[in-house]
């Protein structure tokens, strides 16, 4: 989910997946060759990885470089990212920024009538925003500070940004007194694992459908068994726009028990997805 511009985020929605893969390659391909050797930790060390690293190379972009020398400027656009790696074994979720994943249990209901009842929200992404004990004290830390209501609407670093972590964003991202992972505003994302039985769908969206929906609204969205997947998300999305959302949405309602389909509101685009 950009903000700040598009620079930044047509870049990571272009590259990333692939930066990732490649940078992957010989652990995916040792997983291949020889089973016992899976490990989701050692998946879960590769996305800790390849957040920064990814990060790096975005700000030695041309344009955004560019964008950081010009005294006019001084500053580049950014984005949040999150998602899932999906293995025979396990759901390994990620998260940078405000953007949230679900994972949801609804398989111990065998009635479908019943299925939305007893179904919860096993695990969502914490949202990374500049009020969080935790993010404070690194801004603060690093030298930066967090303004909060009425001095701004909503918290943000420096005046400026309305969450922690993101790609992009370099000009919070320039102190040099202390390293990339204790900038003001990081990348390092949050990375946790879970076994695949325990897990029967799977919600990524970004913030603006959060705005209008609570967790438990979009598990309800997810679960219905009255429409395709395309239907559900449409459906989502129009609830939360309902609700006052004011801001750009996107969403992928992934069954790990049957076809999977994305929906995203910005383009209208619909695919199938195969599991990583």
């Amino acid at each position: 989910d950009g903000h700040g511009g598009d620079t930044v985020v047509k870049y990571a929605e272009t590259e990333f997946v692939k930066f990732i893969l490649d940078g992957g390659e010989k652990l995916f391909k040792s997983f291949e060759e020889n089973p016992e050797k899976y490990c989701p930790n050692k998946i879960k060390g590769l996305l800790e990885r390849a957040f920064p690293a990814y990060d790096r190379v975005l700000m030695h972009k041309e344009p955004i470089h560019m964008a950081l020398l010009d005294p006019k400027v001084r500053s580049t656009s950014g984005c949040t990212c999150t998602g899932v790696i999906i293995t025979h074994e396990h759901v390994i979720a990620f998260n940078t920024g405000d953007s949230r994943t679900l994972l949801i249990d609804a398989q111990n209901t065998p009635n479908r009538e019943n299925r939305e009842k007893a179904a919860f929200v096993k695990f969502a992404t914490k949202d990374h925003k500049p009020d969080d004990p935790e993010e404070t004290r690194r801004i603060e830390k690093s030298g930066g500070f967090v303004s909060l209501p009425p001095q701004t609407y909503i918290p943000r670093v420096n005046g400026q940004l309305a969450l922690s972590r993101a790609f992009g964003d370099f000009q919070l991202k320039m102190s040099k007194k202390v390293e990339q992972h204790e900038q003001a505003v990081i990348t390092d994302p949050d990375v946790d694992i879970f076994d695949r039985n325990d897990i029967s769908h799977i919600v990524v969206g970004s913030d603006g459908v959060y705005d209008g929906l609570e967790n438990k609204d979009v598990m309800k969205h997810a679960l219905k068994s009255d429409m395709g997947h395309e239907e559900k998300a449409r459906f989502m999305l129009l609830d939360s726009l309902a609700n006052r959302s004011g801001d750009n949405m996107a969403a992928i309602i992934i069954d790990l028990f049957g076809q999977n389909y994305v929906f995203d509101s910005d383009s209208g685009v619909e695919s199938d997805h195969d599991e990583l």
